[in-house]
């Protein structure tokens, strides 16, 4: 082999080796993206799906009841 094809082979090998690094590093930033989307978690939405379990537990009657009695509470006897 003469200098130029080992110059022209490093070069190819050189080209080789960062192409797989900007992909791995492509993948691990996909990766790291989808772990992320799976830990967030809406607090509020959690809550207010939580409740409409409850509610759905409940006629319409029971509903209404819980109202006037929350309307019929004397402020005072709240913390």
């Amino acid at each position: 082999m003469n200098n130029m094809e080992t110059v022209i082979i490093s070069v190819l090998l050189v080209l080789f080796i960062l192409g797989c690094s900007i992909i791995f590093v492509d993948q691990v930033e996909k990766r790291t993206m989808k772990k992320r989307e799976k830990e967030e978690f809406d607090e509020d939405h959690a809550l207010d799906m939580a409740m409409n379990k409850m509610l759905e537990d409940f006629s319409e009657e029971e509903i209404q009841d819980l109202i006037d009695e929350s309307k019929s509470k004397d402020p005072k006897d709240e913390v």
